[in-house]
């Protein structure tokens, strides 16, 4: 797990949600544009549907000058 998901997921820990409620998913494949993408490879939450990820982490990746 990213420092992050880690701190979000031992945050809802204290406020009672038990670990085995979280749902994960491991490599997460991020597009950059049509013909790239990046692969992160650690474990991120998903919550109602919805992957929990810093959206600056997501914005910094597809403006980022190296690809």
């Amino acid at each position: 797990m990213p420092t992050d998901t880690a701190i979000y997921v031992a945050k809802k820990i204290l406020d009672g949600i038990k670990l085995s409620d979280f749902k994960f998913v491991d490599e997460l494949e991020i597009e950059i544009n049509e013909n790239e993408s990046v692969t992160l490879p650690f474990r991120y939450v998903i919550e109602n549907n919805k992957l929990i990820i810093n959206e600056k982490l997501v914005e910094y990746l597809r403006n980022r000058k190296e690809f």
